[in-house]
């Protein structure tokens, strides 16, 4: 049986890699906005400290890969046009990397282990940036050709 484990993150607008980085002096360095909300993120998540080390304890790199699923409720005007298509404001993929370093850095587990990630973003309930995202410890054996 495998371990697994869910928490949410409430009304956090995303850190687009736009806004994340800036080049200086030829190199790619985070923005004080990112920064700021690397902040943000640590504070709101150490309440699931207990939770992330539940996680960690199931895990064994030589044994295990990570499985995770991020459902990102988007507000309505950022995910669609006023005729009901998707937007070209709407953010991809990578505005949530810097999200999901701050997460498995604090969940004390390198991201590189994570071999299969889904992105899910349908409209918020209450137009806020919501999120719920669940972590699924698998068997590494499940990667073997």
């Amino acid at each position: 049986m495998s371990k697994q484990i869910i928490f949410t993150i409430e009304n956090l607008p995303p850190m687009p890699r736009n806004r994340s980085h800036m080049v200086a002096r030829n190199m790619l360095i985070k923005t004080p906005l990112a920064r700021e909300f690397e902040k943000d993120l640590v504070n709101r998540l150490e309440s699931h400290s207990p939770l992330f080390d539940s996680l960690r304890e199931s895990f064994n790199p030589l044994q295990h890969f990570l499985k995770v699923y991020y459902t990102i409720y988007t507000p309505k005007a950022d995910l669609f046009t006023k005729s009901g298509s998707i937007s070209l404001r709407a953010v991809d993929c990578d505005a949530h990397k810097v999200f999901q370093d701050v997460i498995f850095k604090c969940l004390k587990i390198d991201d590189k282990t994570i071999r299969n990630v889904t992105y899910f973003t349908p409209q918020s309930h209450d137009d806020l940036w919501n999120y719920s995202i669940q972590i699924e410890v698998c068997d590494i054996e499940v990667l073997y050709v």
